[in-house]
Parts: structure tokens; C-alpha cells; sequence
């Protein structure tokens, strides 16, 4: 495979030196964070820097992964990611839960507050949306900047939880997501993930766009890792163990595969990285299985050593759920991995068109069946690794991402100019 190549590189695209960028996330890392890996705002950040503009990247200080709060002294560092400022907000142990909103507003307030700090609101924002309100906070300091909005989330979706309870506040959802949509009519673009999130943006939004979230060029060094021969079948997760993922269908799954395969090799192994909200389910339905290892949350270096060794990325999302290419399913592709996944049949069915993974419905029986299916096909997919890598790399690398951002931006950098004129 060739030497990955950053997208501005590729193009040779710069939005102008000096000019004043703000980008704006409340749940990715941030460059002091142990073991950081860059996800969709920080590589944008960086991008951007690179091309000479004035960078002032923004997070919250409470890191809702594992439950730390950064110190506030992180603030004013320069990195690769332009200048941090860390927000003060807020700890929460419930996602739907009254101190997560609150949370939510602090960083509202603190993040335009940041923007407008120097007396020199930016000239341009890239803000991940939602939070609710944080387009608006943003508009009253930086009136005239271009504002990008990216669609992150269906939310308030993955807030309301399911059975009779999710059916008395679904209406009160539906509120939330029609406020947040006329909220988005305050940007001057309106960014998505997939199709599915671009239909949260209003139609009278100027500019719509479905950008993928893309991963940085692969890591030739750890290509060594990946499995081959008589080492076993491997799959792993990592993440968060939120609401949003089925566990019990996937772990039932793979208990069945490993009870019932008939296969004569050494037995495959499932790891599973990271903790939260249901590691208790998970504990209780992996038990002693030797088969099954849990790390809990490891380190950025150990993440990517863990995902070269493996075969298989799952991405076990819940019917409905899965809208998109998240940061998981990304780092699978980066690494060549074959992606096992409960996504939409829109947005998961073209990895199966394009050889790079198996789109299944989310049940025990369709998990323990594509378990098998992997298996029993591990020669040929351990055979085409660097294949689907670069498969994978020319339809969701940075480089058509970077592209499509710095085409985007210099679209609505003018169309602002033009307006403000």
C-alpha cells in the first residue's frame, strides 16, 4: 500500500493564512488527553492549522469516556490542533440525566465565551451539533463569522429509551429535534455524517452536505500486527458500552459460534475494549468464557496494536441506530479490518458492496452465523487486508474528506463574504 498522504496535501488547498478558526466539539478528545487519537473535529483542526489559520480549538473539561475531568490549566496549549481551550463543565454519571443537560450549557456558554475571549470573534466556526443551543450561543458572539454545523448525532433519539417509558416522551423528543432543526437554520452550512443525519437539517438551510468522518492515513509500521497462518480468528470492539449498542444480541452470539463451530483450529478470541453503562450486562453474559477477554479502557497506542492484531471490527449498533460511519467503525477501515455490523441497510450495505464488510440484522443467530461466515473465510480475508485497506482509504480517508471540508469552506467563506458586503 502506498504512504498515506493527508487530504490538503493531495490538494494543495489553503483557506488563507491567518485567518481566525474556531472548531467546536463537546465529546472528542483533545491533544493532552492520554493515549489521544485525533477523530473528525481534531483532524479538521489540524488540517487547518496547517494551512496557516489561527486555530482555537474548544472542549469541555469533563471527559464523559471515562469519567475525568481535564485540568483547566490545559488551556492556552498549542499542538498540532491549533490553541485548546478547555470549558468548564460539569461531571455526570446519567447521559439522560439532569446534570448531562446542565453540563451541556456550561459548555454552551463557556465555548462563546472562549470564541469572543480576545475581542476578535473568528472569522469561521466548526461546530459538532448538538449540543442544543450552541449554534445560537455562538451566533450572538461571532455575528458575522461563516458557521458550519456538523450533524453528529440524532438527537435527542439516543436519549429516549425504549418500552412504555420511551413512548410517553417521544413526543417531547420530537419537540427537541424540531427545535434543534430551526436552530439550524442559523448556519450558514449544514454538515452530516449520512443521509439519514442530513434530514435533520431544515430545508432553507443554504448549504447541505453529507461529509463522511473519515480516519487519518493508515499506520504502515503497525501492519505487522495483523494476524496470519495458524493464529487464531479474531474480532473485537471498542467503545464506550452505551445504550446505543446490543451487547446481549452480539455476546449471545458469539457464545453460540463458539459452541457450536466445528471448525478444527485454535479457538478464535472476541476482546473487547473499553467500559460504561452496560459493562454489568457484559460481565454477566461473558462470565469465565476463555474465549471472551475485556480490557476495560486502554491507552490510544494500545487501541491501535489491539485493532491491527484483530480481524473483525464490530460495530453491534441497535436496530435503528446505526446512521452512519462512526469513529468506530472509521478506525476498523483504517486498520483493513472486515467490518461486522447491525448498521442501517443504507449506510451498512454499501460496505458489503464495496468488500469491506457484512451488514447483518441484529439478533444472537445472524451474530453467530457472520461469526462463522469470517471464520470460515479468514484465509481470504487475512489475503485481501491490504486490499480493502485501500479500498477503504479511497472512499473514507482524509484524503476525499480534507478535500470535501476545504472545498466546503472556501464555498461558504464566500458566500458569507458576498453577504456581509
Amino acid at each position: 500500500m502506498a504512504e498515506g498522504v493527508s487530504g490538503d496535501d493531495r490538494t494543495h488547498k489553503r483557506i488563507g493564512s491567518g485567518l481566525r478558526a474556531g472548531v467546536v466539539h463537546y465529546g472528542e478528545g483533545a491533544e493532552p488527553d492520554p493515549g489521544h487519537r485525533s477523530h473528525r473535529a481534531g483532524r479538521l483542526a489540524a488540517a487547518l492549522n496547517r494551512a496557516g489559520c489561527e486555530v482555537t480549538r474548544v472542549v469541555p473539561s469533563y471527559r464523559v469516556w471515562d469519567g475525568v475531568q481535564r485540568p483547566l490549566d490545559w488551556s492556552g496549549r498549542h499542538g498540532e490542533e491549533g490553541r485548546l481551550v478547555v470549558v468548564p463543565t460539569r461531571t455526570y454519571t446519567n447521559t439522560r440525566g439532569r446534570d448531562r443537560f446542565a453540563s451541556l450549557m456550561d459548555f454552551n456558554r463557556g465555548a462563546a465565551e472562549a470564541l469572543a475571549a480576545d475581542g476578535s470573534p473568528p472569522d469561521l466556526v466548526m461546530m459538532g451539533f448538538p449540543p442544543p443551543g450552541l449554534l445560537r450561543a455562538i451566533r450572538r458572539v461571532a455575528p458575522d463569522a461563516a458557521v458550519i454545523a456538523d450533524i453528529r448525532d440524532l438527537w435527542p433519539d439516543a436519549l429516549v429509551p425504549g418500552g412504555t417509558i420511551g413512548q410517553v416522551l417521544d413526543p417531547a423528543a420530537k419537540a427537541g429535534g424540531w427545535a434543534l432543526a430551526r436552530e439550524l437554520l442559523q448556519a450558514d452550512a449544514v454538515v452530516a455524517l449520512s443521509a439519514t443525519m442530513l434530514e435533520r437539517a431544515p430545508a432553507g438551510a443554504p448549504i447541505r452536505r453529507i461529509i463522511p468522518i473519515g480516519f487519518e492515513p493508515p499506520d504502515l509500521a503497525l501492519q505487522s500486527r495483523w494476524p496470519s497462518g495458524d493464529a487464531p480468528f479474531t474480532a473485537c470492539f471498542v467503545g464506550s458500552m452505551t445504550q446505543l449498542f446490543d451487547f446481549d444480541a452480539m455476546l449471545r452470539g458469539w457464545l453460540a459460534f463458539v459452541s457450536d463451530r466445528r471448525n478444527g483450529g485454535p479457538n478464535p478470541r472476541l476482546v473487547v475494549i473499553g467500559d460504561g453503562e452496560q459493562r454489568p450486562l457484559v460481565d454477566r453474559l461473558v462470565g469465565d468464557e476463555p474465549t471472551v477477554e475485556l480490557t476495560g479502557w486502554v491507552l490510544g497506542d494500545q487501541v491501535a496494536a489491539h485493532l491491527h492484531a484483530a480481524d473483525a471490527g464490530l460495530a453491534p449498533t441497535r436496530t435503528g441506530q446505526g446512521t452512519t460511519l462512526s469513529n468506530k467503525v472509521s478506525e476498523y477501515l483504517a486498520t483493513g479490518q472486515w467490518v461486522i455490523n447491525t448498521l442501517t441497510p443504507a449506510v451498512g450495505h454499501p460496505l458489503d458492496q464495496q468488500g469491506l464488510g457484512d451488514c447483518i440484522d441484529s439478533t444472537p443467530e445472524a451474530w453467530a452465523a457472520a461469526f462463522a461466515r469470517a471464520e470460515d473465510a479468514l484465509p481470504r480475508l487475512r489475503a485481501e487486508r491490504a486490499e480493502r485497506l485501500d479500498e477503504a482509504d479511497r472512499h473514507y480517508g482524509s484524503g476525499p474528506t480534507e478535500t470535501a471540508w476545504f472545498d466546503l469552506i472556501e464555498e461558504v467563506l464566500a458566500a458569507r463574504s458576498g453577504r456581509v458586503s
